[in-house]
């Protein structure tokens, strides 16, 4: 499956059991992945005579472009979507069904009937976006044998943001998008959060836009690390045979001193660059170093701290083999193989990471792919140790089609005891028509009795962008025996359409609605007592739904 081609420029590391009163840990296997992430960063520039230093980055980046591409081309993604979304009115439709479900006869005979009516369950979602005026709603609604039993309706403008649930209440209520404050204040005197809503519509229209600045940074980011690692880090060998072809090997060696000296560079421009930082906040929110409700200024300052600890430290970390990756790259400059390995801790300890990977393509299809990481303390590999391994066979058919065999393996063991999972996958069909067939079985030792899980997962799509559509559709089905004499499978259907219109619908909020802000108290009362009135009325009337 192409889309865990980007998995062989990624790690994972677990913490080994560690004796009280040391608490570098959580620094040290975070400037390990930094040392991971950073050596495999994209550098956006175009080289001539190149050395093999330039040779490598470059290899770097063909890699990284040809992953994006061969998802894309995989799975049908038309990037083109999200653009026209920036730009242009849209309509977005979400529909989820309940198509089938057996098997629960086997927890309780009486549950049968339950299930028929289950069957009938439709959950459909819409969203509206003009992006000219970041104004937006969205749209909720459930039903069940063509009977619509909820709807809920949230709109919201760069003035003001409204919610309607007609079965509580009849019309909108709503604010103006500064007076967020103000309404929490009534009911809480003591409140101390934000003093307004932010505009949903604007925040995700920006997110999708950050992409191109996360595409700047990345490019700094390179080019940095190109100009800190020295020509004579990266060496270079001809002819190198792999699986019965011969490729360059590209080999980059740094030693302790240099391996620390660019973390800590790095560190520190990371923890300088006040625009990426706010990047990440914005897109992650709240963080390990940081906690719930903190401002952005709280926690971007809270990060800068942590990071600055880091730097600080550098020197207490031992690394003591430095690092090494080696590369075997094709004649278009595509890594097809990786092997990483160095040691990072402190002085009572050290954990040991080995990577290794390999990736042969025809054409944009993989056809051997494996990933391999392996973490353990360098004293008690067999009691802790992190193992990720995937693998993947894949071959052409006719067209466009294709087969992939995917199996992964995933194991976390902490003084002897392991947890993990194992999953293997089948993937047939196009890039616009899809099937996968999946088994996934979970090892814990708190609780042996997870039973395995199969499933199934189909996709359809239809890319008409040129007259303004893009659609998908298919189905998502799971099965588990628990062991009580039938197994259960349910299956739901899904159905999507994002489509380009000017013709959208908003309601008149403001004219039809009322602000929550303005009411006296007698009227909020009186809005309250008419929704409990009627939720009391649904809870006593409710069985009769299923009559």
């Amino acid at each position: 499956m192409d889309y865990n081609q980007g998995k062989n420029e990624t790690a994972a590391s677990i913490e080994p059991s560690q004796q009280p009163g040391k608490s570098k840990k959580p620094i040290l296997i975070s400037l390990a992945v930094i040392v991971l992430l950073g050596i495999s960063t994209t550098v956006y520039a175009m080289f001539f005579n190149l050395s093999p230093k330039e040779t490598y980055f470059l290899a770097e980046k063909n890699t990284m472009e040809q992953t994006q591409e061969s998802f894309n081309k995989t799975f049908a993604v038309n990037e083109d979507v999200n653009e026209k979304m920036m730009e242009e009115p849209s309509k977005s439709t979400l529909t989820l069904g309940l198509k089938s479900i057996d098997g629960l006869q086997a927890i309780d005979p009486n549950m049968a009937m339950f299930a028929s009516m289950l069957n009938d369950v439709k959950l459909s979602m819409s969203a509206q976006l003009n992006p000219e005026k970041n104004e937006g709603i969205a749209e909720l609604n459930a039903g069940m044998g063509g009977t619509e039993f909820i709807k809920a309706e949230a709109y919201q403008s760069e003035d003001l943001t409204g919610l309607n649930v007609p079965l509580l209440y009849n019309n909108y209520l709503y604010l103006n998008n500064d007076q967020f404050g103000e309404v929490m204040k009534k009911f809480d005197p003591a409140y101390e959060g934000p003093e307004e809503i932010d505009n949903v519509v604007k925040m995700q229209l920006e997110a999708m836009k950050n992409q191109e600045k996360y595409e700047e940074h990345a490019e700094e980011y390179g080019k940095f690390l190109l100009e800190k690692i020295k020509d004579e880090n990266v060496t270079e060998k001809s002819g190198v045979e792999f699986e019965g072809n011969k490729y360059k090997q590209l080999t980059l060696e740094l030693s302790e001193k240099e391996t620390k000296d660019i973390l800590k560079a790095l560190i520190d421009k990371v923890r300088e660059d006040e625009e990426l930082l706010d990047l990440l906040i914005e897109a992650n929110g709240n963080t390990a170093f940081t906690a719930p409700g903190m401002e952005t200024a709280d926690m971007k300052e809270t990060i800068q701290t942590e990071l600055k600890k880091a730097s600080d430290n550098i020197d207490q970390v031992k690394i003591p083999e430095g690092f090494k990756s080696v590369v075997l790259i094709d004649k278009n400059e595509v890594i097809v193989k990786r092997d990483i390995d160095f040691k990072i801790g402190n002085e009572s300890e050290l954990v040991v990471i080995d990577y290794s990977s390999h990736a042969l393509r025809s054409d944009d299809l993989i056809t051997d792919g494996k990933w391999e990481i392996n973490v353990f303390p360098e004293n008690g590999e067999k009691q802790d140790y992190g193992k990720m391994l995937v693998e993947i066979k894949g071959k052409k058919g006719e067209g466009d089609a294709a087969t992939r065999d995917i199996t992964g393996t995933f194991a976390f063991a902490e003084a002897g005891k392991v947890t993990g999972a194992n999953l293997s996958a089948k993937i047939t069909g196009t890039p616009e028509d899809m099937k996968a067939d999946f088994e996934a079985a979970i090892k814990d030792p708190s609780n042996a009795g997870i039973p395995p899980l199969k499933g199934h997962f189909t996709r359809k799509v239809t890319d008409d962008l040129d007259n303004r559509t893009y659609a998908s559709n298919g189905e998502f089905g799971l099965e588990v025996d628990a062991g009580l004499g039938a197994p259960i499978h349910v299956t739901f259907d899904y159905d999507s359409k994002t489509e380009f219109t000017k013709n959208l619908k908003f309601p008149n909020v403001a004219e039809d609605g009322e602000n929550v802000a303005e009411m006296s108290p007698e009227e909020m009362e009186r809005i309250m007592t008419e929704i409990q009135t009627r939720i009391q009325g649904m809870m006593m009337n409710g069985p009769q739904m299923f009559n």
